[in-house]
């Protein structure tokens, strides 16, 4: 119930994160890449030497899921101050009379591009 919300909600967020195709597509196949690598894992950390509890299976899977918990925070933390130092950044050049134009060539690194939290 909360394994598929969690990996559609997490290449969303990927991709509305990055800006330009190729960035982007190269980010989406690495990050699928990688978590695709579950299934050769989950059958050497699940033994039938550990059933029925199975706690090292268990304790391996909440440690990642604490890991996978602390990277998002991280990422929203960082993405925030960024967006708010960009913010800040276009209103100090709008105040001193020099608007900051738009320039999509820079991808995500265009000032004006906003981090989706």
């Amino acid at each position: 119930m909360g394994l598929y919300p969690a990996a559609a909600l997490s290449m969303m967020w990927l991709q509305d994160n990055v800006s330009g195709f190729y960035k982007r597509s190269s980010m989406v196949g690495i990050a699928l890449t990688l978590a695709n690598t579950a299934g050769v894992v989950v059958g050497q950390i699940f033994t039938t030497d550990t059933q029925p509890l199975y706690i090292k299976g268990l304790s391996i899977c909440l440690g990642f899921a604490v890991f996978a918990f602390l990277i998002v925070l991280s990422l929203s933390t960082g993405m925030h101050l960024v967006n708010k130092k960009r913010q800040r950044v276009l209103r100090e050049a709008d105040g001193a009379g020099h608007p900051i134009v738009r320039n999509p060539a820079l991808g995500d690194y265009d000032p004006h591009f906003k981090y989706m939290l």
